[in-house]
């Protein structure tokens, strides 16, 4: 439209004044060809900083690798020797380096995240390689350079090379944007060329359409170097959507199916086989699936270990999961490496559309949303999307989104249920328990959010809040003349991992001079590796001899139980509700109980049932022997203000009891 509107233009202008219209039209050109100029002359400086900033990127990922090669040369060195002190001097350099390197990047609105991810990251690698030189006692050198070489060669690596993904789609952007100037300004210069023929620029038409002619080839390269794979050679993403649009376009009436293959483990190739290695399994993975496919199919790589497979006339969702597993076992088939064969395993997520009524955007998600709910390990390799997987997503990246806020607003609180004896009914705790106050959802249960928390990495942040919470709680009770022997607050694996975990604890009642058998640390049996060398199993150790009770939550779930009680000094194991739920009428489950209650009592440990919610399950279970109860028989989780009222009111009615039973006596 742009040609026509010039060819009317300058037809008007030779019929009336030529010379007038030609330098009318040179002034046009130049004008024009100055606004794109300054629009590419932007676009290369992007690039170039975008380029700078991925040297940078390089560079701190190659400091952290030696730092954190440096830190193991460190913990091995002999003490007060030259070597030790070289080592000293050059993980101080690589310090200062990597910090200094860390203020030079140049984040955007947009990685605000990985900004905050990479300083929260290096301050705790700065803390850890600190150890290195004072070791504290009972964790070992080696644990704290494990610690190092997971955050520098895995975390902060991980983040890096996100933010470097992040910049590589930035000057992809860029260069678009250049082709389209390119574009633009071969435009400019056809239209002006045309214009300017009959009266200027007539010896110089054929070299203005060489050049035209060099631009559009160009472009073509550029454009299918834009939409396909260097290694592979197969679509990449972009290029993918723009197939399965055009196919469901043309096709309309057509069932069709979206698979997305992730391989399994593929970062260990890389890592043990190297690079080249990791290359010729991509390579060979696509040959394979290639040769699986139909002829109005094909295959693309989205990603380093990602492959999507766009199936067509699929007529029914088992047909689509059927393609799904021989894939499957078309990848487990052995890879013949210079090193040796070497066997890879895959998950998948499908989508099936019955009448290809939908775009390229939506199978995507709904085969990425599929896709990760294989990740869970829970429902096997091969999963089919469905609408309860997108409900659920939705969900979860809702409160993803708002668990950040929920922190800063201080939204997340502790609710406490009271734990009392369970002859005489005196309190003998409170378990902390952390409650959601949302503002629009209402009170969310941890099973709605503490998982999400986990995988954003918020683990350590959320035990250091319910901590302050739990032990400003047990100060309040104390100062209204309440004797609540100790607070319970939970750990995780997660948290049980930090070996930084012991002295924040210890560094939490030294704040508030508070003794350390005012806190109880609940941690899941499960949480137990079975080797006593596990990193969790000495930080809990280390807790315990300092003062901390250690209590076993959901006894009896387990596995190897009665060692786990040795293993890691427990004071106190919590009998699972599911041993109490109707024990008043199951002899099994009173049996087990039972059996639970005189293992803990010969071995010297008190026990307590959690999930009391009857009369009857009260009186049986203290009729085992139980030394505790919990549950909802005696009170439900509350907020602390709440606490307080329940312990006068409780203390008063435990006060009557007594009364009576010394009056009947």
């Amino acid at each position: 439209m742009i040609r026509s509107s010039g060819k009317v233009w300058l037809g008007a202008q030779i019929s009336r004044r030529a010379m007038v219209g030609s330098l009318a039209g040179m002034a046009i050109m130049l004008l024009l060809t100055g606004f794109e100029m300054i629009a590419m002359h932007e676009q290369l400086g992007r690039i170039d900083a975008i380029s700078a900033q991925q040297v940078l990127i390089e560079r701190q990922i190659s400091d952290l690798r030696s730092y954190a090669t440096t830190a193991r040369h460190l913990s091995l060195a002999s003490e007060e020797t030259l070597a030790r002190q070289d080592l000293v001097t050059r993980l101080d350099l690589l310090t200062t380096r990597i910090s200094a390197r860390q203020d030079t990047f140049a984040f955007g609105h947009s990685a605000q995240g990985i900004a905050a991810s990479l300083d929260y990251s290096l301050a705790k690698l700065f803390a850890l390689t600190a150890l290195t030189r004072n070791p504290t006692e009972g964790l070992p050198i080696g644990d704290i350079v494990e610690q190092i070489g997971l955050l520098a060669g895995v975390d902060l690596n991980a983040t890096l090379r996100d933010w470097a993904d992040m910049l590589s789609a930035d000057a992809t952007d860029a260069r678009g944007r250049i082709r389209f100037a390119l574009i633009t300004l071969a435009g400019i210069v056809l239209l002006a060329s045309l214009s300017l023929w009959l009266f200027v620029l007539r010896p110089l038409s054929r070299t203005v359409l060489d050049g035209t002619e060099h631009a559009r080839a160009l472009e073509d390269a550029l454009a299918h170097t834009a939409g396909h794979d260097r290694l592979t050679g197969l679509p990449n993403r972009t290029r993918s959507a723009e197939l399965i649009d055009r196919h469901i376009t043309r096709r309309r009436k057509e069932s069709v199916g979206l698979i997305h293959l992730n391989l399994c483990h593929f970062h260990m190739i890389n890592e043990e086989l190297g690079h080249e290695a990791g290359d010729q399994v991509l390579v060979e993975t696509a040959r394979r699936l290639l040769q699986s496919i139909g002829e109005r199919e094909f295959v693309a790589r989205i990603g380093g270990d990602e492959f999507l497979i766009f199936a067509t006339d699929v007529p029914t969702p088992d047909d689509l999961m059927t393609r799904a597993a021989a894939l499957r076992r078309t990848v487990r088939e052995p890879f013949d490496l210079a090193q040796g064969a070497r066997h890879m395993d895959c998950v998948i997520g499908a989508v099936w559309s019955a009448t290809g009524t939908t775009d390229a955007e939506s199978l995507s998600v709904r085969a990425d949303i599929a896709l990760r709910s294989t990740l869970s390990g829970e429902e096997g390799p091969l999963r089919l999307f469905t609408q309860a997987m997108m409900e659920e997503v939705a969900l979860r990246d809702a409160l993803s989104r708002e668990l950040r806020r929920a922190l800063e607003k201080k939204e997340l609180v502790a609710f406490f249920q009271p734990q009392v004896s369970a002859q005489g009914g005196e309190v003998t705790g409170f378990e902390a328990l952390i409650r959601w106050n949302h503002p629009t959802r209402g009170l969310l249960s941890p099973a709605k959010f503490l998982k999400i928390a986990e995988e954003m990495g918020l683990a350590d942040q959320i035990g250091a809040h319910m901590l302050d919470q739990a032990l400003d709680a047990w100060q309040g009770w104390a100062a209204a003349g309440f004797s609540v022997p100790h607070v319970a607050v939970n750990y995780s694996a997660a948290q049980l991992a930090d070996i930084l975990l012991a002295d924040r604890i210890k560094w939490a009642l030294e704040q508030r001079d508070l003794p350390a058998d005012c806190l109880a640390l609940e941690v899941v049996e499960t949480v137990a590796i079975e080797t006593d060398d596990a990193l969790a199993v000495r930080i809990i150790r280390n807790l315990a001899e300092a003062g901390f009770a250690i209590e076993l939550d959901d006894f009896g779930t387990g596995h190897a139980s009665i060692a786990n009680i040795q293993r890691l000094r427990a004071s106190r194991i919590k009998i699972d509700r599911s041993f109490v739920s109707g024990i008043d009428q199951r002899q099994d489950l009173s049996v087990m109980a039972d059996a639970m209650v005189r293992m803990a009592t010969a071995l010297g440990v008190s026990t307590i049932a959690e999930g009391v919610e009857t009369a009857e399950e009260r009186a049986k279970v203290t009729a085992l022997g139980c030394t505790s109860l919990q549950g909802y028989n005696i009170a439900r989780p509350m907020a602390f203000e709440d606490t307080l009222q329940w312990l006068a009111e409780h203390r008063m009615l435990n006060h009557g009891r007594r009364r009576s039973r010394a009056a009947s006596a």
